[in-house]
């Protein structure tokens, strides 16, 4: 497992911003999130950062432990030595490691294996064939890290409400990753993507996420991925009242033929993926 050093200027950093922070508003259809907001602010002003994997609201909503499905993932990764490598995890947060690998996580390889399944199934290699990626939510951060372990070095975009972004931008910087931009606003996110636009090879990322989002929040992302080449989402049955199979089943994106693919380890996860040629 790797060690790194938690800096106190990044804790008090971190604080800082959350305690500024007014009460998120997301409207119809993000009520959940808005009092996971509400309970992330809560933990980074009260609880222990050094520690923040062991949060309940972690726990709850961004961090898989060891179970059937990571049993599986982790058998599946191991066939790959570039997953092999990728999976080492490290002390930030405290993450627990599994009972027949403590040098990995759930979480770690729960995450990774969204990625390797979409390469496998589109024989692509993300850090080979990627120049950019956009990530919406992440959680805090283990697939952005995950990706950058497996040999990925260019430009990495978060996109996540506070104070969630807060959390991923002291968790990469923490472990050397000072090129991830943590954007936490729209219009920012819009004007780091137009920097971006004469690049071919851009891939979007959401595991989970997406599917979780208000359809307004949806919407506007979707707008911006007309000239991405990979998408990569993964979404469940249904959130907030929201049938998920009709929403992905009639999104299109130009020149991009999708498929959807049960998840072989999540009884209701599925992929949403595509590869414009």
């Amino acid at each position: 497992m790797k060690k790194f050093t938690i800096e106190d200027s990044r804790v008090q950093e971190l604080k800082s911003k959350t305690r500024d922070l007014e009460q998120i508003t997301l409207g119809s259809g993000g009520e959940s999130w808005e009092e996971n907001t509400a309970s992330f602010k809560e933990s980074i002003l009260q609880g222990d950062i050094s520690k923040f994997l062991q949060w309940p609201v972690t726990r709850k909503t961004m961090f898989v432990g060891e179970c059937e499905k990571v049993v599986n993932e982790y058998n599946r990764l191991k066939e790959s030595r570039r997953y092999v490598k990728a999976m080492e995890e490290n002390n930030i947060g405290e993450p627990e490691g599994l009972s027949f690998d403590a040098n990995t996580s759930g979480n770690l390889v729960h995450n990774l294996y969204s990625l390797y399944f979409y390469e496998t199934y589109f024989d692509v290699d993300v850090s080979r064939d990627v120049d950019v990626i956009f990530e919406f939510g992440g959680g805090y951060g283990g697939l952005c890290r995950g990706v950058f372990q497996l040999g990925f070095s260019k430009e990495y975009i978060l996109y996540d409400i506070p104070p969630v972004v807060y959390i991923q931008d002291f968790y990469t910087k923490t472990i050397g990753l000072d090129s991830v931009n943590c954007i936490d606003s729209y219009p920012s996110l819009v004007r780091e993507l137009s920097l971006h636009k004469e690049k071919q090879n851009k891939m979007f990322i959401a595991t989970w996420s997406l599917s979780e989002a208000p359809l307004s929040v949806r919407n506007s992302i979707i707008q911006l991925l007309q000239d991405f080449k990979y998408i990569l989402i993964v979404f469940s049955g249904t959130h907030d009242g929201v049938d998920n199979q009709e929403y992905f089943n009639s999104l299109k994106i130009n020149g991009i033929s999708f498929h959807i693919e049960d998840h072989p380890y999540c009884p209701h996860g599925k992929f949403f993926i595509g590869k414009k040629c």
